[in-house]
């Protein structure tokens, strides 16, 4: 197999030019081919549009043509577009003037891409104008409008008759009748919901998440007699906290902010600490930039959780805690396993709001260790995460349930009575859309800017800027290669944030709760492409799926 040439796209930031310089590439196969394929497209498409690249212009922008330009590969239905690190290198390179002149250059990338005989026989590449959602299909073949049933029926049917006219339909949408070959167009407009359409819509609180220099629980807590590691907030909770390092201010998330498990409470809440002054902005780059050392971890127990617990309970309390680190390291050892036996102990309820302070105050009169130290651990907080509590406070639309029903939360939580007044809290609030009918409902998505106009209450002009595909603050979840169908992912920001203050919002479908398991970056069930093209089929995975 001979290699070919590849065309590169490299700006130049300084006059805003683009330099084509050739770069030789082998033949490869499986997805990377794809992303090949997709850059000399748009390398291609700009050269003969004799348009410049421009690096001022955000790389964004160019998703308007890219979001829907699905590639479909027989047997792994492997969609180029929904796999945001291989798109990154494509924005990244190839930004243009999307808002003026997308239609023709969309419309050249696809008939490009098409046109590669490589792929001539593998891909069928489907354009959406994102902004109409009416499907542009290049196509040489008469369209018929189908709708989600039909198209299923139209499948089956083939799947019933012929292997290869299901493998044609499904993965291209061409089908024959009559003589003709056909191309299916799935217009989902023809399954909107009706307006005068009956649905139940509950309201429920699903989680809460509180920040304090203290503890703010009026219960006992359980707390591990050596912090392990491992134990951390590791993701994202949406949410950043302003640090000054070095005299500069830096907007941090929580999670990439020094941290363990300091203990539990409750049945699956949780207590973190975290300590601002051991960040740096070289955390960014850490593969853990959670992670605490051990020789800090010790330190902190040594110097401030047993003492602080022998101020407050007494030493005779005090004395079944492990004296130094190495004394719990030792005792958890296992012989007959590599996993260490971690022990917790309790706090009573009447020193919980006393601990925190107790354990700063030793710090703060500790003379045998030194100002550095001093200064990072004593300049702690805590994150409560409460869980556990989805569908317990159930309710219906309507103020005085959503009153009675946060009473409530915050009394199974466990809660101090002020605590609203003593810290920052962020309180997930959810609104579940059924069909009494039990139909199958899934967000459209020409509904999302109205969709975040009426939750957060904002105006339909700050609804439609956070909800443009050219916005870093809006994700799409494209459901089943349907463009016109998806849930999102916004972070509103201080302009659109509403009267609720709101930080996150999402809109999705609760049948992940039946597919939920989060593995090697996935949070649901997923199936790799060793498997799909493997001698079993179908693969377990995709078996067990159709009894959901």
């Amino acid at each position: 197999m001979q290699p070919r040439q590849r065309t590169a796209i490299d700006d130049d930031a300084s006059c805003g030019t683009a330099y084509h310089t050739p770069k030789v590439y082998p033949w490869r196969c499986g997805p990377e081919c794809g992303l090949d394929l997709l850059l000399d497209s748009v390398s291609t498409v700009l050269e003969e549009a004799q348009l410049p690249l421009r690096p001022v212009i955000k790389a964004s922008h160019l998703m308007e043509m890219l979001n829907a330009a699905h590639c479909y590969i027989p047997c792994i239905g492997y969609s180029i577009a929904s796999d945001s690190a291989l798109l990154s290198v494509i924005l990244d390179k190839a930004a243009c003037y999307l808002h003026s002149i997308h239609s023709r250059l969309a419309t050249r990338l696809v008939r490009r891409i098409n046109d590669v005989e490589m792929w001539r026989w593998s891909t069928r590449c489907i354009l959406a104008d994102s902004f109409f959602f009416v499907m542009d299909l290049y196509s040489d073949f008469p369209v018929v409008s189908h709708s989600i049933a039909d198209f299923n029926q139209r499948t089956k049917a083939a799947h019933n008759t012929c292997q290869s006219a299901f493998m044609q339909v499904t993965l291209s949408g061409e089908y024959e009748e009559e003589g003709e070959t056909l191309q299916v167009l799935v217009d989902t407009n023809r399954n909107l919901v009706e307006e005068d359409e009956v649905l139940q819509v509950d309201r429920d609180i699903d989680s809460c998440l509180g920040i304090s220099d203290h503890i703010l629980i009026d219960a006992p807590i359980s707390v591990w007699t050596i912090p392990p590691g491992y134990l951390a907030l590791k993701a994202s909770i949406h949410l950043t906290r302003e640090i000054i390092h070095e005299g500069t201010r830096y907007d941090v998330p929580y999670h990439h902010i020094p941290n363990f498990e300091l203990g539990t409470f409750g049945q699956r809440c949780q207590l973190n600490v975290f300590f601002p002054r051991l960040w740096t902005p070289d955390h960014s780059k850490f593969e853990q930039p959670w992670f605490i050392k051990e020789e800090k971890r010790a330190f902190w127990y040594e110097h401030g959780i047993r003492p602080a617990i022998a101020a407050l309970l007494g030493d005779h309390i005090a004395s079944q805690w492990p004296p130094t680190f190495q004394t719990e390291q030792l005792r958890a050892a296992k012989s007959t396993s590599a996993n260490p036996g971690w022990s917790t102990k309790m706090i009573p309820r009447e020193a919980v709001g006393h601990f925190a302070d107790a354990i700063r105050t030793k710090f703060d009169l500790d003379v045998f260790i030194d100002d550095e130290d001093r200064y990072w651990a004593s300049q702690f907080f805590f994150l409560h995460t409460i869980r556990g509590v989805k569908d317990t406070t159930r309710h219906n639309v309507n103020q005085l349930a959503a009153d009675l029903a946060l009473d409530r939360f915050v009394n199974f939580s466990h809660l101090v009575t002020n605590h609203h007044l003593r810290g920052e809290w962020y309180v997930d609030v959810a609104i579940e859309i059924s069909s009494p009918r039990h139909q199958c409902l899934q967000w459209s998505t020409q509904s999302h800017c109205s969709v975040v106009a009426e939750a957060l209450r904002i105006s339909n002009g700050h609804a439609s800027r956070v909800t443009q595909l050219s916005s870093s603050k809006y994700s799409r979840d494209i459901v089943s290669h349907l463009s016109a169908v998806s849930g999102f992912r916004i972070t509103p920001g201080p302009q659109a944030e509403g009267e609720f203050e709101a930080v996150y919002i999402q809109a999705y479908t609760t049948d992940k709760t039946l597919t939920s398991n989060n593995e090697k970056g996935h949070h649901a069930k997923f199936i790799e492409a060793k498997d799909a093209l493997g001698q079993l089929h179908p693969p377990t995975v995709v078996s067990a799926l159709y009894d959901i």
